[in-house]
């Protein structure tokens, strides 16, 4: 497995599959991104549980070979995975994550699967590793649509056995106020941050409660934006949380938001923000949770409580409308069908569906 992230504290798609796959036999190597120390070349096993080892590696050149020689870059790099494979044996299926190998038939797999859950349109390399994959994924159908693949498959994110909690089943409002909960990085730039502010300063009974690093923030914009957070009454920010924790802080909370701006520069360059894997962890504990528009979710009525266009303008609205009759929107049938859909979505059940598609594509 291929990934552009190490393993760390926060566990993203990636982690998740490796993990599960290893818990259903398989016998997985995790190799994420090369450092660069050619004065301190590495090629290290680590095991991390059964079945699952992660692959920490240097490479012998600078990556900044990639932006002046693709070619050498690349042959270079053929001759790393080579070293590489020597340490990791034999290969039935290679699973990349990342545009770093354009050509994955390097590693020898019998079988491989491209997958993309970020639509990087600055990439270069994106659709290339695709031209000699048995199976394109993709998060989003505006992924997919970059890719002139006979075996291309829209596959959504997956949930994680953090979020799956008996005790979602249950909701009562028993503190004082409504809790809102936004849970992500704070200084992403496809958040509208204009909106959330205003949200918080129009909505002075609500409780917030912001979920996600903002430590880093270093730009005046991010800095301000903390300040205001900090300072205002209704908000409390928690800064980074373990998976563990973050699915306890969830059980208090009474509705999420979502709040991203479409037409940002960094939302262009990516999804435009039509899916999240956030929404899973939200759905899971059955409450309302309130969004901008999601695409991915256009035809999947009665999951979300969001706008129906790009523009944000109609959100504050929508926002009191969930806010004011909460205890509709979190009714049992309505917190069911959300918890129930987000169950359906488990690692266990994405992980059946693309052995599925390899399946049907040896038929």
């Amino acid at each position: 497995m291929i990934s552009p992230q190490s393993w760390g504290h926060i566990k993203v798609s990636k982690h998740h599959y490796a993990i599960e796959l290893a818990k259903r036999g398989y016998e997985v190597s995790y190799l994420p991104p090369p450092t660069a120390r050619f004065k301190n070349l590495y090629i290290q096993r680590e095991k991390i549980d059964n079945g699952l080892h992660i692959i920490k590696h240097s490479l012998f050149f600078p990556f900044i070979f990639q932006k002046y020689s693709t070619a050498l870059f690349n042959l270079l790099l053929k001759f790393h995975v080579y070293r590489l494979r020597n340490i990791i044996g034999n290969v039935d299926i290679v699973w990349s994550f990342t545009d770093l190998y354009p050509d994955l038939r390097i590693f020898n797999g019998k079988k491989i699967i491209y997958h993309q859950v970020d639509n990087i349109t600055e990439s270069n390399n994106y659709t290339k590793p695709g031209k000699f994959a048995d199976l394109v994924i993709g998060v989003t159908d505006s992924i997919l649509d970059r890719f002139n693949h006979e075996s291309k498959h829209l596959v959504n994110h997956g949930l994680s056995a953090y979020f799956l909690k008996e005790e979602y089943f249950k909701w009562s409002n028993t503190t004082e106020g409504i809790n809102v909960c936004y849970c992500g990085n704070l200084t992403a730039p496809s958040v509208d941050y204009k909106l959330l502010i205003e949200l918080i300063s129009n909505n002075k009974e609500v409780n917030f409660h912001f979920i996600g690093p903002y430590e880093n923030a270093i730009s005046e914009h991010f800095i301000d934006l903390i300040d205001q957070l900090k300072s205002a009454e209704n908000v409390k920010l928690y800064g980074k949380v373990h998976p563990n924790e973050l699915s306890e802080l969830y059980q208090i909370m009474d509705a999420f938001i979502l709040c991203y701006d479409r037409f940002s520069k960094f939302a262009q360059g990516r999804n435009r923000s039509s899916n999240s894997h956030k929404i899973l962890e939200y759905l899971s504990t059955g409450r309302v949770v309130i969004s901008t528009n999601m695409s991915t979710y256009n035809d999947k009525p009665g999951l979300l409580e969001m706008l129906d266009t790009d523009s944000n303008e109609g959100f504050q609205s929508l926002f009191s409308e969930v806010i004011t009759n909460i205890e509709k929107y979190n009714s049992k049938e309505n917190m069911e069908k959300r918890i129930n859909y987000a169950r359906s979505n488990t690692y266990e059940n994405r992980i059946a569906q693309i052995e599925r598609l390899l399946i049907d594509i040896e038929k």
